[in-house]
């Protein structure tokens, strides 16, 4: 869809003239008893409208950054979030392992990558290592793995791993840079029947079941990683040098230990995490996707991962003030506010939020189906992962909310776009909805991908605000 820019030049000269100028003044120096220029300003209220659940969002390690997640936790105003992993390995190398090889034992490694939520204080963070079961060469064929994807897999497990953590400790590690960061790497023993498995594959390669990749997929069909004591749900990064699975074994020579060596395996990029969220309260009746409630409280609510977003309604900006604003009124500014979000400690907001078009029961507008395309055609949007997302002024990136700790407020400025709806304020089908949707497509502002963290923000319908400074000529032109 092509990016529909209007009078960007003459909003940006109008907001400059009417900041510096008010015709206070006559060329004699006098003030002009009959104002050119009328300026003001209106909030409206915007919350209207409704909670929903979406179907899974990508959660795959084929994008950056190539995190799984696993965890447990309650939330002390939603439910329970829980997020369990499934990864491929494969062999590091493909050479055997020479005939006088003995098995020692079978070590799993995993380095988190720093990243916690519901973790408050410290925590013995466990969980258990499966082996998958169900058909994964066909499972992984496909494109893409979302939240709601899921693999079959051994109830018995391999091993647990059992490790402490505290979330103070992390967000400050988080906080150095890059190259001063500690190396935080979870391990645990795996049960010896797997790991001469493995071994013997290495050693014996029957069938070319080792050297052969398709053939080893299809014997060895990878990990899930499953909580099993958790107050919170952690960052792992499957494909950093630190994060692998060793076979450890010696050599013998006449009777006498030679060497001690490891036989390394690489988890793929094939892997991903699946999210469940456990509603309760007013939330638990949010049960099919795609339909949202109105819970009696008035709260909203947006989460990454699982997913959730709040939709609210645009009504009052056109019967508050579009349709009853004078033909020559500009707009000089527009803001939509946020106040008053929730903080508990371990639950930190969402960094940003994007504006994503919605219709009025709950569906996004499709960039594949044609009436919509056309019916969006006039309005400053461009098309991501298929649906329409509103443009910031800027003109480069989504148009953005950005959460202020200090404040505890989300604000963010759409000028430019509420002009547009204004003068396109007679359409017979206008532009009624948005989602308030976790950011992923702002240049400069890195946000976490929406598959990759589960963070959510929470927040009172009557808090979501539209402020709009605006000018009208007295005389008809401005």
């Amino acid at each position: 869809m092509n990016l529909w820019v209007k009078r960007t030049g003459q909003l940006l000269l109008a907001a400059l003239f009417l900041m510096a100028c008010e015709d206070e003044n006559s060329l004699l120096g006098f003030r002009n008893p009959k104002k050119k220029i009328t300026t003001a300003y209106i909030d409206l209220s915007i919350g209207e409208g409704s909670v929903l659940a979406l179907s899974g969002v990508t959660t795959d390690n084929l994008v950056n950054p190539t995190r799984l997640l696993i965890g447990q936790y309650t939330d002390p105003v939603i439910g329970s979030n829980r997020s369990q992993a499934f990864i491929e390995f494969l062999p590091g190398n493909t050479q055997l392992l020479p005939p006088n090889s003995v098995y020692d034992s079978i070590v799993l490694y995993l380095n988190l990558d720093l990243y916690s939520y519901g973790l408050n204080g410290g925590s013995n963070e466990k969980f258990t290592i499966h082996q998958i079961t169900e058909d994964t060469l066909t499972y992984f064929s496909q494109n893409r793995y979302y939240s709601d994807s899921e693999l079959e897999y051994n109830p018995i497990s391999l091993g647990e791993a059992s490790f402490f953590v505290h979330a103070d400790s992390l967000a400050k590690n988080l906080s150095k840079p890059q190259s001063l960061r500690d190396t935080i790497v979870a391990k645990v023993r795996l049960d010896d029947s797997f790991g001469l498995q493995l071994f013997t594959l290495a050693k014996e390669n029957l069938d070319e079941q080792y050297t052969n990749s398709f053939k080893f997929r299809e014997l060895i069909k990878g990990l899930a990683l499953v909580p099993s004591e958790s107050s919170g749900i952690l960052g792992f990064n499957p494909n950093t040098p630190n994060s692998k699975i060793i076979v450890y074994h010696h050599t013998v020579e006449g009777g006498v230990i030679k060497d001690f060596l490891e036989l390394r395996f690489n988890f793929s990029l094939r892997g991903f995490s699946n999210i469940k969220a456990t509603l309760t309260g007013e939330w638990a009746s949010i049960t099919t996707i795609n339909q949202g409630i109105d819970p009696p409280s008035g709260m909203r609510w947006v989460q990454a991962g699982t997913p959730y977003l709040t939709r609210i309604d645009l009504n009052n900006f056109y019967t508050q003030f579009a349709d009853t604003a004078q033909a020559n009124t500009q707009i000089n500014f527009a803001q939509i506010i946020i106040e008053g979000v929730n903080k508990s400690p371990g639950f930190d907001p969402l960094p940003a939020f994007e504006f994503r078009v919605m219709k009025e029961n709950d569906t996004f507008y499709q960039n594949s189906n044609p009436t919509d395309t056309e019916m969006l055609r006039p309005y400053r949007l461009f098309a991501e992962q298929n649906n329409f997302v509103v443009i910031g002024d800027a003109g480069r990136d989504a148009a953005s909310l950005i959460y202020n700790s200090t404040s505890n407020t989300y604000s963010g400025q759409l000028t430019i776009f509420f002009q547009n709806l204004l003068n396109e304020k007679g359409r017979a089908n206008r532009l009624q909805h948005l989602a308030i949707y976790p950011a992923s497509t702002i240049t400069g502002l890195n946000p976490p991908n929406f598959g990759k963290v589960v963070n959510r923000s929470i927040f009172h319908k009557n808090n979501i605000k539209l402020r709009i400074y605006y000018s009208t000529s007295l005389t008809g032109n401005l």
